[in-house]
């Protein structure tokens, strides 16, 4: 038996961008072809590997059926990631689909990269933010340089008498 794939591929970047639910015996090749026709950058959710044709139709027609409410146009969805999960949970423990082996290893996957690029965020935020300490504190030590200059040429009041404000 040859095996086949069912994808799930958002069309953008934004959370709710629309979500395309196909199958193919080479996802990638397929992925590539509808990006070509596709204005919006495509990121793979998931794939999930099938052992047939038919095992992949029967996966690919149960994850149209559980989010049937959310159905655009065709095969093009536009499922919350809490639908999403709630989805593939539901495929998961749905008796008549034959057991799915694939998913998990592509969550962990990506997970492990949206964690990789939120501590490079974190990283960038807290380098930005020691610059920033920096600049204020010679600022501050600006001020005070200031402040005593002020003092020693005999000015001990407010800001606005010495600017005549």
């Amino acid at each position: 038996m040859a095996l086949c794939y069912v994808y799930l591929i958002q069309a953008g970047d934004k959370k709710n961008s629309p979500v395309k639910i196909g199958m193919s015996n080479n996802y990638k090749s397929r992925i590539k072809t509808l990006q070509t026709g596709n204005h919006q950058p495509l990121r793979t959710l998931c794939i999930i590997k099938c052992d047939s044709r038919a095992h992949a139709r029967r996966v690919e027609s149960t994850l149209h059926e559980i989010l049937k409410t959310q159905n655009i146009l065709g095969e093009w969805f536009k499922i919350t990631r809490s639908n999403f999960y709630k989805s593939l949970n539901a495929l998961a423990n749905d008796e008549s689909v034959d057991c799915i082996e694939a998913f998990d290893g592509n969550f962990k996957e990506q997970d492990y990269n949206r964690v990789n690029k939120l501590e490079k965020k974190i990283k960038n935020l807290v380098n930005d933010n020691k610059d920033m300490l920096v600049k204020l504190t010679r600022r501050k030590d600006e001020a005070l340089l200031l402040r005593g200059k002020l003092e020693e040429m005999g000015f001990n009041g407010d800001i606005n008498k010495l600017t005549g404000r």
